[in-house]
């Protein structure tokens, strides 16, 4: 039941943000149920089973309201860091078996959010030339947290055991208010054995109804973390954050229609979700079909950008709903950074002189051309991120630490291959 009409949305003449997130609030009022038999994104049956729980028309109005006050933000080329706990559950495996993964295996997928979200994705050059203009680095980091509720140090990771999970009831009537942290101090993630296989992971949209709530975070199926084949690359959880921070689906409330999208201005209308892996180019409501989009449903391989109008509505969503993630220092990152290559490789990288006074020389090995730096100080907070263009991108790189206080750092260096790189450097004055 939609209980205000769409046309009424489309007449108002609100900004980007605004129509986004009002069509977000749709999204979850207009639920539409999916095909149980196919792998997908669980977030709109979720959604739709709390419609007959709320006041609906009181909350659209009180959200109409503050939608109408919410200016665009101007905050472009700063990287806003979010804190993360992973809620590990699981049935009694030992760590690295079934549900309770490594922590190498969360930092792994921690690489590939980062890397999406920062446009630093290595099969970015697959995005179409009609859309490859629309591409966005969001500018959004995620990190585990470095401190519990409590104010004791923590890796950002937690483990439960719970023996076999029977619904995913369960797990919003039971695990979640069990595990879960302070909703506006970190961003949750579960990571369960999903009791039916073909859901893949859901989260709430960032409305009244959820936000702050115990329900609010994401679910993710074990079987969808980090690399596992050539299908499944960890992108799950960057569709469920998309999601966490207001992205509607592509096809928007209602499949099978395209007079309704996801109210992004440069995404286009299509009728349905695409699932596999698609060839180029799909048309189903008139103009070319952006099913390589991450809040499609497609294959992991073929999934490779978020567009410069999704990347308005989260960060609107990140300086608004949901500020608070941003303004809590004291759970900034865990100083734990992680890689993703070999430690020949990693032997092969040099860092010079160390310490350092002014510049520091970065060398990687020959064709791991550098694409992205990251330094954290002592205590995990990011103090420089820095993306290489292309046209300068080397093996070699010269880092001014002229801005840093003296003391301990971390380098983090991605390539252009997809290695991931950490380095340890002391910056001193004199």
């Amino acid at each position: 039941m939609i209980l205000y009409n769409l046309n009424h949305i489309a007449s108002k003449n609100w900004d980007l943000p605004t129509r986004a997130l009002i069509a977000s609030l749709f999204f979850l009022f207009g639920a539409v149920i999916l095909n149980a038999q196919a792998p997908h994104c669980h977030t709109d049956e979720m959604l739709g089973n709390h419609l007959d729980q709320k006041s609906i028309k009181e909350e659209i109005a009180l959200y109409e309201e503050q939608l109408s006050n919410t200016s665009p933000t101007r905050d472009e080329g700063i990287v806003h860091t979010i804190p993360v706990v992973v809620h590990i559950i699981h049935a009694g495996e030992s760590i690295g078996n079934g549900p309770n993964l490594s922590q190498t295996k969360i930092l792994e997928q921690l690489d590939i959010l980062n890397d999406d979200f920062n446009q630093l994705n290595a099969d970015q050059n697959l995005i179409p030339a009609e859309f490859a203009g629309l591409a966005a680095n969001v500018e959004i980091e995620f990190c585990l947290a470095r401190t519990t509720p409590d104010g004791n140090a923590t890796n950002g990771i937690t483990r439960s055991e719970y023996g076999s999970i029977s619904s995913i009831n369960f797990i919003e009537s039971n695990i979640k208010p069990q595990t879960q942290w302070d909703p506006t101090r970190y961003m949750n993630l579960w990571i369960v054995r999903m009791p039916d296989p073909s859901i893949l992971g859901y989260a709430y949209l960032p409305s009244p109804t959820f936000l702050h709530t115990h329900l609010d975070g994401v679910v993710l199926s074990h079987l969808k973390v980090g690399n596992q084949n050539s299908t499944t690359r960890g992108r799950t959880l960057v569709h469920e954050v998309g999601h966490y921070l207001g992205l509607p689906h592509l096809w928007g409330f209602t499949e099978n229609d395209c007079d309704e999208d996801d109210f992004i201005s440069d995404t286009p209308a299509v009728r349905t979700p695409y699932y596999g892996c698609p060839s180029y180019p799909q048309f189903t409501c008139g103009t070319s079909d952006m099913f390589m989009n991450y809040m499609d449903y497609v294959d992991d391989n073929c999934m490779h950008m978020f567009t410069e109008g999704q990347k308005t509505v989260m960060r609107s969503i990140i300086n608004n709903q949901r500020k608070s993630l941003i303004s809590n220092t004291d759970t900034a990152c865990s100083t734990t950074v992680s890689t993703n290559n070999s430690p020949e490789l990693n032997e092969l990288v040099k860092i010079y002189p160390n310490p350092c006074q002014d510049d520091l020389t970065i060398s990687t090995p020959d064709n791991h051309t550098i694409q992205s730096i990251t330094v954290y100080d002592s205590s995990g907070r990011v103090l420089d991120f820095q993306v290489i263009p292309h046209k300068d991108s080397s093996s070699t790189y010269y880092l001014d630490t002229n801005a840093y206080q003296d003391g301990m750092h971390v380098l983090k260096i991605e390539t252009r291959t997809g290695e991931s790189y950490a380095k340890r450097f002391v910056k001193l004055t004199n």
